[in-house]
């Protein structure tokens, strides 16, 4: 064999003619392409941080969706109309958190009438519209648990916005925005009800179809229960396999991930708000479970002073 030796170019020659002559530019290597190594190394990095790039770009969409597909606020929406029926365009509505005693939302009616006030913490409610030429209304006793889309329809009263009409909203609602088979404990059921391991797990089997085959009679709190088998979540809701339920603490994940039976963590009873077990026909943005779904809501600040020992 012999070779041809270039300051850009490397040849060599055999008994079967010259190599790399019939090759690809992309399959010979770098010296035979006449590029320095110094050059290879800085088209190496460029791949490298090219990639590294589009896997954060990925990551980060794919993660964002996640993150907001996890609810843990509710809505309150409707229409305004007047005595006739007819709807009243400009109305100004503002949506009151009472617990808190503060303006929550400050909107307007949309030209069907329609308002729709997002992304409301779990509480109790009222809201208040004013229109020119008509009575201020005030709703009150709204109760808004987490992932509802409460529907509060307003019809106005003809006279002065001086005079006040005040109408006591029902605590409990229909649902008229979807199918869902959904249940709620609410933290004063959590509280005062007897569960000898102060786990709240133990009351979602208070909803309807929910089975229980946990191993022992009281779920304790940890990993473990002091028999020292694994505290695992064995509960069917609808039949369906315990694996294939979701636990979420104000939208996060809170399972395991791998047998998908064991709690991350577990909120002391007392911390907890409310828990919403859905069990059947809920909407995509609960997505992730083939089962149930069970939301906790922990409890946040009011405008009164409470505690508990």
């Amino acid at each position: 064999m012999q070779s041809i030796s270039g300051s850009s170019l490397d040849l060599r020659f055999s008994e079967s003619g010259l190599e790399g002559a019939n090759r690809p530019l992309s399959r010979l290597n770098p010296e035979q392409r006449g590029l320095s190594k110094l050059e290879s190394m800085e088209r190496n990095m460029k791949k490298r941080i090219l990639s590294a790039a589009l896997m954060f770009g990925f990551s980060l969409i794919f993660g964002l969706k996640a993150v907001s597909a996890q609810e843990i606020t509710g809505d309150i929406r409707g229409i305004v109309r007047d005595p006739s029926g007819a709807v009243v365009v400009g109305a100004t509505i503002q949506v009151v958190n009472t617990d808190r005693n503060e303006i929550i939302r400050t909107l307007t009616t949309g030209p069907d009438g329609a308002y729709v006030a997002p992304y409301l913490p779990v509480g109790h409610y009222q809201v208040v519209v004013e229109a020119s030429g008509f009575k201020k209304f005030i709703g009150t006793n709204i109760m808004l648990n987490v992932s509802d889309h409460r529907i509060v329809d307003i019809t106005l009263q003809v006279g002065s916005t001086g005079e006040t009409v005040t109408v006591q909203e029902s605590p409990l609602a229909v649902d008229l925005e979807s199918a869902a088979s959904e249940g709620v404990i609410n933290g004063t059921q959590i509280r005062e009800l007897s569960v000898l391991s102060r786990n709240f797990i133990q009351l979602v089997t208070l909803q309807p179809g929910v089975a229980s085959d946990l191993a022992t009679d009281q779920l304790y709190v940890g990993a473990s229960n002091p028999t020292g088998l694994s505290n695992q979540i064995n509960l069917a809701i609808n039949g369906s396999r315990p694996s294939q339920n979701s636990f979420l603490i104000d939208g996060a994940d809170d399972m395991q991930r791998g047998a998908d039976l064991l709690l991350l963590a577990y909120p002391s009873i007392d911390s907890i708000a409310e828990f919403k077990v859905a069990r059947s026909n809920f909407l995509p943005e609960h997505g992730r479970t083939s089962s149930g779904e069970v939301s906790v809501i922990t409890r946040g600040g009011t405008n009164s002073l409470h505690g508990s020992a």
